[in-house]
């Protein structure tokens, strides 16, 4: 009986994750479906945090990763990453007029080796609520990352300064 209900369980947690990552639609808001249909190729994934961050946190404790990591990760309550190869310039213009639309404004930006990176985030009265994060490198691949949670500006300095 044990083993039935483990079997079960394990299943129910692996089809969780596999309804996670989408190779037909779009997770992000500023991203129409028609921009992806062109020479773009795309994979969207929407993590399940509940499942997955005990997993992430032990993992990050038994590394000896700092308490700004482990911090920044218990305080994340959901996370959606888009990767786009060969992202044309009207997907970056309309991301950047979400970042406006939704008061977010940019709180980094660093070039690293030819990538350019750049974190953008909402401000409300007691911190952070959400970032942005955009990567993009030299050949035009962009990763796109939307984090919701509660984060103060100096757990984010604090994890930029390691």
């Amino acid at each position: 009986m044990k083993y039935f209900i483990y079997l079960w369980t394990c299943i129910a947690i692996a089809l969780t994750f596999v309804g996670c990552v989408s190779l037909h639609k779009s997770n992000m808001d500023f991203v129409a479906s028609q921009q992806l249909r062109n020479k773009s190729s795309f994979v969207a994934v929407n993590l399940p945090t509940a499942l997955a961050k005990p997993f992430i946190i032990r993992t990050l404790k038994k590394e000896g990763e700092s308490k700004e990591v482990i911090a920044f990760v218990k305080n994340i309550k959901k996370a959606r990453i888009l990767t786009v190869a060969n992202a044309s310039e009207n997907l970056r213009n309309d991301f950047n007029d979400y970042l406006e639309a939704n008061n977010m404004e940019e709180f980094l930006s660093v070039n690293h080796e030819g990538d350019q990176i750049k974190i953008h985030a909402r401000k409300e009265d007691k911190g952070l609520n959400r970032l942005m994060i955009r990567v993009e490198d030299q050949q035009g691949e962009n990763v796109f990352i939307d984090v919701k949670g509660k984060f103060s500006e100096e757990l984010i300095t604090g994890l930029i300064a390691e």
